[in-house]
């Protein structure tokens, strides 16, 4: 069951300090996050995950 996204409370974008928007980090623009399907956190855990497992 998706939740609203901690970083960007649900709106998708964020705001820099002049003004700018651009896609949450974290839910990577949608709005919320799946804990079933959570958001790679990079190389390191893509690599990890497939050498261990999930």
């Amino acid at each position: 069951m998706p939740f609203v996204c901690p970083t960007c409370e649900g709106k998708a974008n964020l705001k820099d300090d002049e003004g700018k928007t651009y896609p949450c980090l974290t839910c990577k623009g949608i709005g919320n996050v799946d804990p079933a399907n959570p958001p790679v956190a990079g190389m390191w855990d893509v690599l990890s995950k497939v050498l261990f497992g999930a």
